[in-house]
């Protein structure tokens, strides 16, 4: 952290030399040398915590601090996936909102999960393709927003932003591009960022830096979003 840096800089290029060595050990699978490199790393880590001010370096953050995070006008919606739908979390800065379930059948997951596949190798290539890929979007967007709509209306009238984090298979979609039953678009009403879980952090620990990644970049411009197309072309070419 920055703090560490301007109390003890020596001590603060070393955990951050002894972290990045751990990272290598973890792609390289090294169970051995990650055991040690751990042992290390917990060393210079309980040093760290002997300095005033520092005491509570690199452990998880306690509830009053993960709710001195989310800002004043916004909501945290943790979706949680589970077997028959799922359910969403709502948190403000001062509290816990309530829970609301969102209804979706494995049928409507498989389906969601099939689109965004659809549309992840799809090609542009002639009319027919587009119209497709037109289609895709359009369907997944009222599904989407029929899942979410529940948790529009149990979310506070004063919030400007939604603080999305998804679990699972709802960690994955799109919510972004949700089409409101009302016909309103979920990013015309609130800011929508995004946190990731533990969880779905974890597949990616240990894969290879160059690992090829895969990125959508998807839009079709009209009379209100006339640059999108481009945009999205931009996008895409820069991450070919």
């Amino acid at each position: 952290s920055l703090e560490l840096l301007e109390r003890d800089p020596d001590l603060a290029v070393r955990f951050e030399h002894q972290r990045a060595s751990l990272d290598t050990a973890l792609q390289a699978r090294d169970e051995r040398t990650v055991a040690e490199l751990h042992r290390v790393l917990q060393a210079t880590r309980d040093e760290i915590r002997c300095l005033p001010g520092l005491e509570s370096f690199g452990a998880p953050p306690t509830s009053p601090r993960l709710l001195s995070l989310i800002p004043a006008d916004a909501v945290a919606v943790h979706l949680v996936a589970t077997p028959d739908g799922g359910f969403a979390l709502l948190t403000t800065c001062e509290g816990p909102i309530g829970a609301v379930a969102v209804e979706c059948t494995s049928a409507e997951a498989s389906s969601l999960d099939d689109k965004l596949r659809a549309l992840s190798t799809s090609d542009e290539g002639d009319a027919e393709a587009r119209r497709a890929i037109r289609t895709c979007i359009s369907e997944m967007s009222t599904q989407l927003g029929r899942l979410i709509e529940p948790v529009v209306r149990q979310a506070p009238a004063s919030a400007d932003e939604l603080v999305i984090i998804g679990a699972g298979w709802m960690g994955t979609l799109p919510w972004q591009t949700s089409l409101l039953p009302d016909g309103t678009w979920l990013a015309d009403r609130y800011r929508i960022r995004f946190a990731p879980t533990l969880s779905s952090l974890h597949p990616v620990t240990g894969r290879a830096v160059d690992r090829a990644v895969l990125i959508n970049a998807f839009g079709d411009g009209d009379q209100e979003l006339p640059c999108s197309k481009a945009e999205s072309e931009v996008v895409a070419r820069l991450h070919q």
